[in-house]
């Protein structure tokens, strides 16, 4: 999702505001509403499909992504409320999360607020794991850090149930190449809060199983690029 905080087109007659649009939804923040300053997320209907497919298909993800909100907010993960699910218009009425993207602000914390941060998130994305959710998209783009210091997870478009290791490898996964091409500095120390946290509610067997699918799936990543490389050279 293409974010855009602080950057908004605005329609003041309507007191709305896009902003973010991605290839699958926009988001629209509302002041008009019943609930004031409520975050719409508006699943965009795709020409390239059969319409009623299309509906189906939107309305699914729709419903399935306010479950999984709804089960991680069960699980005690700190993520958006939902105000409305719209099936009809295929759009999801939630709460605007006052804060800062993490991506933009984490260069500039204090290296104990920090490790304190990933250790929260390290529990966060546990939770969900030992809940049976996959976020699917677990980067420092999709974390809100609120002005009280916690910190909040968004954007629940690709996320899904599983209990497979392999999932979870890949979610750790997405957020340590992210960190690594994002946050090249501070990589290190972020990943290994993450861990600390993510030990504490899943246990050191768990944790130790689900890094060395980590180290598995970093290892097919690299093969393929040798392999990939090779054929170029060839």
């Amino acid at each position: 999702m293409e974010t855009r905080r602080g950057g908004s087109e605005v329609d003041e007659m309507r007191g709305r505001a896009l902003i973010a649009k991605g290839a699958e939804a926009e988001l629209v923040r509302i002041q008009d509403w019943y609930v004031s300053d409520t975050l719409m997320k508006h699943r965009i209907p795709k020409m390239y499909r059969i319409a009623s497919l299309d509906s189906q298909i939107r309305e699914q993800r729709t419903r399935s992504e306010a479950e999984i909100i709804h089960k991680a907010k069960v699980l005690g993960v700190t993520c958006p409320m939902i105000y409305q699910v719209d099936r009809e218009s295929t759009s999801l009425y939630i709460e605007y999360v006052r804060g800062s993207i993490l991506r933009m602000v984490l260069e500039s914390l204090a290296s104990e607020q920090r490790d304190r941060t990933f250790r929260s998130i390290g529990m966060m994305i546990a939770k969900l794991h030992e809940g049976g959710i996959v976020h699917g998209d677990l980067t420092t783009s999709n974390l809100v850090l609120k002005p009280s210091g916690n910190v909040c997870l968004i954007d629940f478009g690709l996320s899904e149930h599983s209990l497979e290791i392999e999932k979870h490898g890949v979610d750790i996964h997405l957020l340590k190449h992210m960190l690594i091409s994002t946050h090249y500095r501070l990589a290190d120390s972020c990943f290994s809060s993450f861990i600390e946290g993510y030990s504490v509610v899943r246990g050191e067997d768990c944790v130790r199983a689900v890094l060395a699918k980590l180290q598995e799936i970093e290892k097919r990543g690299r093969y393929v690029g040798e392999r990939e490389t090779s054929s170029d050279d060839n």
